[in-house]
């Protein structure tokens, strides 16, 4: 039995009469194809070329991080975060009660879960202990984290008003200088 033209060009007789009623059409899908079937050498040589882009895609991408990371840092937007190489950020925020870190804590995992994108928490009886890290990144760093660490700033600055009268009513202050590693006191 003789092979047709579609055989010879590796496409099923149910694909083209599923992608087009007319012979146009499957011609269309022909000229697409130009070159079928493709020689190993040449599958080899389009992966090689794929696989070296997507390499100069990712140290693009991660000079764009390590650039955002400097730009935020330098501009004191992520202060009182301590960096970990490029693994993680990380901070620890003082609270009056539990009850203030509760409503905290369900704001900051709606924001969280707003980006799709989840911080690990350690939680005291007045300190929140939050960590982040991009999984997908290799563990490092990414815009992510750095849009969240921003977030989480002005979610606990909004905060902050009720937190120091709270304190006051009590003869307390809230230590917010940065302490050993970052923490707060």
């Amino acid at each position: 039995m003789k092979r047709s033209a579609v055989a010879q060009r590796g496409f099923s007789e149910s694909y083209l009469k599923n992608y087009g009623s007319s012979k146009k059409e499957r011609m269309e899908l022909f000229a697409q194809f130009d070159g079928f079937p493709q020689t190993k050498a040449k599958i080899k040589e389009m992966k090689d070329g794929f696989e070296a882009q997507n390499e100069v895609y990712y140290q693009e991408f991660m000079q764009m991080n390590e650039n955002l990371l400097y730009n935020m840092t330098s501009s004191g937007e992520l202060e009182l975060w301590t960096f970990d190489g490029t693994n993680s950020l990380s901070r620890s925020f003082v609270f009056p009660d539990l009850l203030e870190i509760r409503r905290f804590f369900f704001e900051f995992t709606d924001l969280c879960e707003s980006w799709d994108h989840h911080a690990s928490v350690v939680l005291t009886h007045n300190r929140i202990d939050i960590s982040l890290t991009s999984h997908f990144n290799d563990n490092q760093i990414s815009h992510l984290d750095l849009q969240i660490a921003r977030g989480i700033n002005n979610l606990y600055k909004k905060h902050l008003p009720r937190y120091e009268r709270l304190l006051a009513e009590r003869g307390e202050e809230l230590a917010l200088e940065e302490g050993k590693n970052g923490d707060q006191k």
